[in-house]
């Protein structure tokens, strides 16, 4: 008997064989690791800037527009999408088929250089530009454990541990979540601001400008070659108390004498715990296997 005719005479069966296919599918999908998963996403690079303060409508105007506005003449181009939020831009370029990414990426990230004039001076650093896929999804998660405390264990992970990991053949990124860190504060007062007639965003400006390194260049001395560096960054926290901000009745203007200054742990946007004790997550992508294959090479 042919199968479309028993499946014509039973289609109980047929349904339930279907069924239990489709069952068995999802059961298989759902606990396949990332790591037997093939990269079904299309060609894309995705190009992400952080702009820290701006707004999403600035975002879009003075990043977004200017970036995608280049962008469409790429060889190859298909299609693009963006996002513009608070803070930062992600604009995703999608090429045609059977084109690989890992060729476009010198052609765009020489553009986002020659654009750097066009884009605000505060953005931070350079358009970071990737190629997505699923290499950008975890192999492995796991936690670590450590106390209430959990500022020590941060450090370890970040100092230590991330550095091995990162060592390992065909790694990645290794991602250290839920971490404490310390950062500086600046607090500033408005009261004395307006007094002594200081705008904020200079003070922004000097904050920037003067936590900076610097190459200038090189000598020859007995016959050696000697590279020079400018080493304006912050040691302590005294630098920037005394960072002068402006001045007036012939008296300079500290940071300090307009802002409060101090050192505390950073604010988390989510918290993993375990019970009475904090837990640091630990993820671990693997690098593209063509990527990987050239840097090999």
């Amino acid at each position: 008997m042919k199968i479309s005719h028993f499946s014509i005479k039973h289609p109980t069966i047929i349904t339930i064989i279907l069924i239990a296919l489709l069952v068995f599918a999802i059961y298989l999908f759902r606990d396949i690791p990332v790591e037997f998963l093939n990269d079904i996403n299309e060609p894309s690079i995705r190009v992400v800037t952080i702009y820290p303060g701006a707004s999403a409508s600035d975002v879009e105007s003075d990043v977004t527009k200017i970036l995608e506005d280049n962008f469409v003449t790429l060889n190859n181009y298909k299609s693009m999408e963006s996002q513009s939020n608070n803070s930062f831009s992600l604009i995703n370029i999608t090429f045609l088929d059977n084109v690989d990414p890992y060729d476009q990426l010198p052609e765009i990230r020489y553009r986002v250089s020659q654009l750097m004039d066009n884009l605000p001076n505060n953005i931070q650093g350079e358009p970071m530009v990737f190629v997505g896929g699923a290499n950008m999804l975890p192999v492995i998660t796991f936690t670590i454990e450590g106390g209430k405390d959990i500022s020590k264990l941060t450090q370890y992970a970040e100092n230590q541990l991330k550095p091995l990991l990162n060592h390992i053949e065909g790694v990645s990124n290794v991602y250290v979540l839920n971490g404490e860190y310390l950062e500086v504060k600046v607090k500033l007062r408005i009261n004395d601001i307006a007094s002594k007639n200081i705008n904020i965003s200079t003070i922004y400006q000097l904050l920037l400008a003067s936590n900076i390194k610097l190459a200038i260049g090189n000598i020859s001395y007995q016959e050696k070659s000697i590279d020079l560096r400018f080493e304006g960054n912050y040691k302590n926290l005294e630098d920037i108390k005394s960072l002068a901000v402006g001045f007036k009745d012939n008296t300079i203007i500290r940071l300090s004498d307009v802002a409060d200054i101090s050192i505390e742990k950073s604010n988390k946007d989510y918290y993993i715990d375990n019970l009475n004790s904090s837990l640091l997550l630990i993820q671990i992508t693997k690098m593209d296997r063509l990527y990987y294959i050239r840097q090999k090479r």
